[in-house]
């Protein structure tokens, strides 16, 4: 498959395939997604006995190439697709199910049914998980918590385990819109959390705006990114604590928890 879009550079496609990476992570992208994709598409096609390739130029486009290994058929007949004409195509099944088996390996056992067991900042995505039943941590204190985070399935989750503690969750699908929450009512958040990879406006530039509006409650950075340069920059725009994703319920509980407190979390979740 080829384009002739933007095109990558060599220091982009060194980590096109990494889990939760995603090559555009300026301010103004428009595009959400949790990074996951490529890292899974080419789980599936090893699984298949083959690989994903890509050849990139900036400014020219890219180019992937798919292969499997589909063994000797040269004696097979070649027939049309489930669903070529009608656009309908079948849902489960194998294919399926070895979609499932290559995110789980790849986001590191994380299926559709479990919730993330905890990671601290700097640690990979490649650490255990907890199924969803297991009990999650109370907490001591109600906490309003303001999260913008653009991808629907992980606010979710996280808005899941902050009210399983209790705690008052205002979600947002992206910076800009938290910005425009907490100035409608600057005195409702206790604690408000920042996907940093967001489109219209990223949790750097919200960071950075809350600030020079006056916003004093505690912010805390959940970022894909696990780097000492990362966290310096997170704090550089005004954030009080950092959580490399996936992160664990009892490490964003406390996290929470310690900050509307006033206490030290940017230790905390280290």
């Amino acid at each position: 498959m080829s384009d002739t879009g933007v095109g990558m550079t060599a220091e982009q496609l060194a980590g096109l395939f990494r889990p939760f990476g995603q090559v555009d992570a300026e301010a103004t992208r428009r595009a959400g997604g949790t990074g996951l994709g490529l890292a899974i598409t080419k789980r599936l096609a090893e699984m298949l006995g083959g690989d994903v390739r890509v050849e990139s130029e900036p400014g020219a486009g890219s180019t992937f190439t798919l292969t499997v290994a589909a063994g000797e058929n040269a004696d097979g007949e070649f027939v049309e697709p489930v669903g070529q004409e009608t656009g309908e195509f079948p849902v489960g099944g194998a294919s399926n199910a070895a979609a499932d088996e290559a995110a789980d390996e790849v986001a590191g056992g994380a299926t559709r049914e479990r919730v993330p067991h905890a990671l601290p900042a700097g640690a990979g995505p490649d650490r255990a998980f907890r199924e969803a039943s297991a009990p999650l941590p109370r907490a001591g204190t109600p906490v309003r918590v303001l999260l913008a985070e653009d991808t629907r399935a992980l606010r979710k989750l996280t808005t899941r385990l902050l009210t399983a503690a209790a705690h008052e969750v205002t979600e947002t699908e992206d910076g800009r819109a938290a910005v425009e929450a907490w100035t409608a009512d600057p005195e409702a958040f206790d604690v408000i959390l920042l996907d940093m990879q967001m489109p219209r406006l990223d949790g750097f530039g919200a960071a950075a705006e809350l600030r020079a509006a006056g916003c004093t409650a505690p912010i805390v950075a959940l970022t894909a990114g696990a780097m000492a340069d990362d966290r310096e920059r997170c704090a550089a725009v005004g954030c009080d604590a950092y959580l490399a994703k996936p992160f664990e319920a009892e490490v964003l509980l406390r996290t929470v928890a310690e900050l509307a407190a006033g206490g030290t979390a940017r230790q905390s979740a280290d």
